[in-house]
């Protein structure tokens, strides 16, 4: 994605131990030495791979960074119910806009057509613009001490990601500057939100697979694909899929598509017939693949 991209998504906003006690040492034992009390491990979203790699959460920062603290379950609505409403506007932005979507493809190449594209939808955001930044709402609907720790888990993971890109630039002999880097990782994260709207809806849409597919009008080969990917997905999820798994099955069906028929899913699924809000698509991992099974 040029610069230019970059700017334009950036500009319309970004888009979660018990402390044990060891036994202390009798009183009269005059060798033991002091009794040490174990510290519960400090949270954070610091997690590496086996290169040493930052490792990227499935879910965004702010909601990740959520489900590291201790929240009581007013605190869990009261987030919660900033993050559905916040979804609820992405995902009506998204399903109202697929056309622009589609073309974002050739943004990277300075594409004329992708470029605009960005720009048009970057526009459509004001709604979500207008609420300000995530990490703010949420931080607000939190009591202060929980607010700054939220906060925390938040800045401890970008400066992570901004110090690992410019050490990742300097080796391969570029300047990694701070602001670009965060303008490309705002970028992936907003894309990430983006995919997660469409997880939303095909993992929801898929409780209807038969209306679904009779509408798509596939040919019977590509259906019988799409078909046996939904099975084989609930048998391995026992109807109780991760944010990973979720993903896998938006990859998985997407793969088998031709480009015009991944729009066609989408617009069905993003139509008045299907969709899910956050909370109904967690909700809806019970048994997503009920109606499929005589396949």
């Amino acid at each position: 994605m040029n610069r230019l991209a970059i700017a334009l998504v950036l500009a319309a906003g970004s888009t979660a131990l018990a402390q044990n006690q060891p036994p202390a040492q009798p009183a009269n034992d005059a060798l033991a030495g002091p009794t040490v009390q174990e510290t519960k491990a400090k949270p954070t979203l610091i997690k590496r791979d086996f290169n040493g790699l930052l490792v990227r959460p499935d879910l965004a920062i702010e909601e990740a960074a959520l489900d590291l603290l201790d929240l009581t379950d007013e605190e869990r609505a009261a987030t919660g119910k900033v993050l559905d409403e916040r979804a609820a506007i992405l995902d009506s932005v998204v399903g109202n806009n697929l056309d622009l979507l589609i073309q974002f493809n050739g943004a990277a190449d300075r594409n004329p057509q992708s470029i605009k594209a960005v720009r048009d939808f970057a526009t459509k955001l004001e709604p979500l613009r207008a609420r300000g930044r995530l990490i703010d709402e949420l931080a607000q609907a939190l009591p202060a001490d929980k607010a700054q720790d939220l906060r925390d888990l938040h800045k401890e993971y970008w400066q992570a990601i901004i110090k690992e890109e410019s050490d990742n630039a300097r080796k391969a002999g570029e300047q990694g500057r701070p602001r670009e880097i965060l303008a490309t990782e705002t970028l992936k994260a907003f894309g990430a939100e983006i995919r997660r709207s469409y997880e939303r809806r095909v993992v929801s849409g898929t409780r209807e697979l038969d209306e679904l597919l009779a509408r798509l009008g596939l040919s019977p080969e590509t259906e019988g694909q799409v078909r046996k990917i939904t099975q084989d997905w609930f048998q391995e999820t026992l109807g109780r899929p991760t944010e990973a798994q979720r993903r896998q099955l938006t990859t998985r069906i997407f793969a088998v598509l031709k480009p015009d028929e991944r729009a066609r899913v989408l617009r069905e699924i993003y139509s008045d017939r299907g969709g899910a809000s956050r909370k109904q698509a967690d909700s809806d991992g019970a048994d997503p693949m009920s109606p499929a099974s005589g396949g």
